[in-house]
């Protein structure tokens, strides 16, 4: 049996980082910043519709484009590296 996820991960800037659980992306692709806060997803047994993606507790979006695309979030206060 393997383990399948995706990982989940903000930059001290409030990049949001989203990558398969293999792929060793160790600084954001966006800005170079090392990640301060990680969530692992895990969906060994298949992704489930409002779990899979389901958070400890909800990102907060910090700034918004004109589209109202989340572009940055808060740093959750429990933060993980």
């Amino acid at each position: 049996m393997s383990y399948e996820g995706y990982e989940q991960k903000l930059c001290s800037e409030g990049h949001l980082c989203v990558h398969d659980c293999y792929d060793t992306v160790s600084v954001c692709p966006r800005c170079g910043k090392e990640f301060v806060w990680h969530h692992s997803v895990d969906i060994t047994n298949g992704e489930m519709p409002g779990i899979a993606a389901a958070m400890p507790y909800p990102l907060v979006p910090k700034t918004y484009e004109t589209v109202r695309i989340p572009l940055t979030y808060h740093i959750p206060i429990n933060s993980s590296k």
